[in-house]
């Protein structure tokens, strides 16, 4: 927050700077502009003015020279008179030209015209004069007198009007430049204030850019020691929490550093994990009243609580065994469970940072998550031992009802076979179906008791293998004889295919042959007036790696139902089939598969399928041949 608020103020500053700096430099070039336009204006008028002056003092000279003219009689001194009266009469058009182009303004366009008009007659007066003298002086001394002067002071009354009107303006002109020249100066000041200004800004920038550099560097050491603790191999949780109280008490200058438990419904505050020198007599274990520590005010607030004086806060009075104190509640598993505080008998000497306040937070997250870590280890601790004892308790029940289980059904099996025995000796064929059918449900019923036990012996890691070297071509064939019948009972065809020169395996022959059996078992079931393959080969590698991996496979192909992708994935799962319809039509418990495919893999290797409805199915079991000789190699 105090970040984001300097940011504001720094570029709020510097907006309202710049846009002062651009209105005056804006009014500056205005002033400027009008400043050069009425000098120029001052400089026509000045311009103006000389003309006029000029025009003025030539018509005096002219006319004085008309005057000598006449009165003159010499006629060489007349004629040089007359020249000059020429070079007077062209000044004065030249100056008149002057004046008449200029730039003309509104109010002196009338008088400009009454001047041109005026000066024109002035001029046919002046040869008219230079005539009539040639002939008659004394008609051109009375011209002169009642013609000429009158026209000549009514032209010179024009001419001092329009001398008039200009110097006025001109001094206009001056008087508006001197003023915004006055104004100009006031602009370059305020300038120059906004200047110096955006340099205090400048230098209030530097430094607060200086603060958040080292705010940040500190916030960043601080963090990087927090991961150095918690990175820590071989510490436990305590030791953790303790290490991080410790780290927190030397960056934040504080005495103690506690991670409390508050039950607000029993008023207590319980002391976890703490740190403190020896001498305070701050222990874990420390069971206090919630309302007499601060406490009671960290986990009634949202931010974290900094008092650097407690002395001159509003808890002075009622807290004043602590001098200074932060601290931040914590959360475990949604719920508000205590704080993370940080105290001292000594007042510090400045108020908490924003980074101090950080760095406490950051500690409250940490601990928080770190409870959560524990408290849900334990959880599981005491989940993973009570499912060991319901394990335990599973598989010693299932052994033992196993055990009590078989011995009667050994006893109506044996005596449904003797049962059987004696009636057919006797002649009773009558009872030979109702005892077939006892003797086969009690074998039933024994081999599914046969696939629980295994399976909770497999659960509970207690399955036990007895590895032997045997022929794989006797044990093919041993396996081919007992599912014989079931293949001709449901009239499927049976084909064995051996690869030659297999060899001895090294492994459990009669796990293995309980795998075979399950399996040839189901393709049977599934299978009717279809066939069967059980196709056992080498790993289809090249020699060497054959002799290197020493893999066998073990497949059984059959025509049956198939199996769908979406039931190959449930198919290894206890007590699971394909789906209901299968269970409900071709029955079965769901552990024969569950069962092979776990020897498999306990015995380095697995089971595979593959298929599609209606294209038959075929199980791949993948085991390691395990030769240690082989005779005919």
């Amino acid at each position: 927050m105090g970040q984001f608020r300097s940011k504001t103020i720094i570029s709020v500053g510097f907006l309202t700077i710049m846009l002062i700096i651009v209105f005056f430099l804006v009014v500056w070039m205005d002033t400027v502009a009008k400043n050069k336009q009425y000098l120029g204006d001052v400089k026509l008028k000045q311009d103006e003015i000389y003309t006029i002056t000029s025009l003025v003092e030539q018509l005096n000279g002219k006319t004085n020279n008309i005057h000598r003219y006449v009165e003159h009689l010499d006629f060489s001194a007349g004629q040089k008179i007359k020249k000059e009266i020429k070079i007077a009469t062209e000044n004065v058009d030249q100056l008149a030209r002057q004046l008449f182009y200029a730039k003309q303004s509104h109010n002196d366009s009338n008088l400009r015209v009454s001047v041109r008009d005026v000066l024109k007659q002035y001029g046919v007066m002046q040869q008219e004069i230079i005539v009539l003298e040639s002939s008659d002086k004394r008609e051109a001394e009375r011209y002169l007198i009642e013609r000429l002067y009158p026209v000549h002071g009514r032209l010179m009354d024009m001419l001092q009007q329009m001398l008039e009107a200009h110097k006025t303006s001109a001094n206009e002109g001056l008087n508006s430049a001197l003023s915004r020249n006055e104004s100009v100066y006031y602009l370059i000041v305020m300038l120059g204030i906004a200047a110096i200004l955006l340099g205090f800004l400048n230098i209030f920038v530097i430094r607060q850019t200086g603060k958040s550099e080292a705010a940040l560097l500190d916030q960043g050491m601080r963090i990087r020691k927090l991961y150095e603790i918690t990175s820590t191999p071989g510490l436990t949780t305590e030791e953790q929490i303790r290490s991080i109280l410790k780290l927190g008490c030397q960056l934040l200058g504080m005495e103690i550093g506690k991670v409390c438990q508050i039950d607000t419904e029993k008023n207590t505050n319980s002391f976890l994990n703490v740190y403190a020198p020896e001498g305070f007599g701050v222990c874990a274990g420390t069971v206090m009243p919630l309302d007499k520590t601060f406490c009671s005010i960290t986990i009634k607030s949202d931010e974290t609580v900094a008092l650097y004086d407690v002395s001159k806060s509003v808890y002075g009075k009622k807290f004043s065994h602590l001098a200074a104190y932060t601290a931040t509640a914590i959360v475990v598993n949604g719920k508000d469970y205590g704080s993370v505080n940080f105290s001292s008998n000594i007042p510090k000497s400045t108020e908490f940072t924003e980074t101090d306040k950080d760095l406490v937070r950051l500690i409250g997250a940490w601990v928080s998550a770190t409870l959560e870590r524990r408290f849900a280890q334990e959880d599981l601790v005491i989940a993973k031992n009570e499912a060991e004892a319901a394990s335990r308790t599973k598989s010693s029940f299932l052994a033992n009802m196993s055990h009590e289980l078989r011995t009667p059904l050994n006893a109506i099996i044996g005596y449904s076979e003797l049962i059987k025995e004696e009636a057919s000796f006797n002649g009773h064929h009558v009872y030979d179906k109702d005892l077939h059918t006892i003797n086969s449900s009690a074998l039933h019923l024994l081999a599914l008791i046969d696939d629980i036990l295994d399976l909770s012996k497999i659960e509970a890691g207690k399955m036990e293998f007895y590895m032997e070297d045997f022929s794989v071509d006797e044990l093919v064939s041993e396996v081919a004889e007992t599912v014989t019948p079931l293949m001709d009972k449901k009239h499927n065809s049976f084909q064995v295919k051996l690869q030659e020169n297999l060899g001895v395996m090294n492994s459990d022959r009669l796990k293995i042959k309980q795998v075979l059996l399950n399996l040839l078992s189901n393709a049977s079931k599934f299978t009717e007036d279809g066939s069967v393959l059980l196709e056992v080969k080498l790993s289809d590698k090249n020699q060497d790696e054959v002799r290197k991996s020493k893999d066998i496979l073990f497949i059984v192909q059959d025509t049956g139902i198939g199996i769908s992708d979406a039931q190959i994935s449930k198919i290894f799962q206890a007590f699971s089939q394909a789906d209901v319809s299968t269970t409900s039509k071709y029955g079965g418990t769901g552990l024969g598969l569950a069962i092979s495919r776990q020897i498999c893999q306990l015995l380095s290797g697995d089971i595979l399928v593959k298929g599609a409805i209606g294209q038959g199915t075929s199980f791949i079991v993948t085991l390691p041949l395990g030769v240690r000789a082989n005779p005919e190699s």
